[in-house]
């Protein structure tokens, strides 16, 4: 029996949490949920199964190294993909010194 993976899709840009979650659902054995407006991060202890992998947007710059640490440290198993326009050689280490298992440059497609 095949175990099956749960992703969690922090994305607050709309077509962009449209286009992931299409791509995912045609993934056999992997269950999405929407986390929205980073409420995750304020209510951590309320998640009820831990997410194998997470993908965040990397919508507030400011704010984005802090979120990866946090959870991160709160999903050490999770593979956390962070998705962003910012291509910055800099800005990409710093959000895999962050935690970050990958680093995704929008604008994203299928092939």
């Amino acid at each position: 029996m095949t175990k099956e993976l749960l992703l969690a899709c922090e994305i607050a840009e709309s077509d962009l949490r449209k286009s992931v979650q299409a791509l995912a659902k045609d993934i056999s054995g992997l269950r999405t949920l929407n986390w929205a407006d980073h409420a995750t991060e304020k209510r951590l202890t309320e998640v009820e199964t831990a997410p194998d992998i997470i993908i965040i947007d990397g919508g507030q710059e400011s704010s984005l190294f802090s979120r990866v640490k946090t959870l991160k440290n709160h999903f050490p198993a999770a593979a956390l993909f962070v998705i962003s326009d910012n291509m910055d050689p800099q800005h990409i280490i710093d959000a895999m010194k962050s935690g970050a298992t990958e680093y995704l440059v929008k604008p994203l497609n299928a092939e």
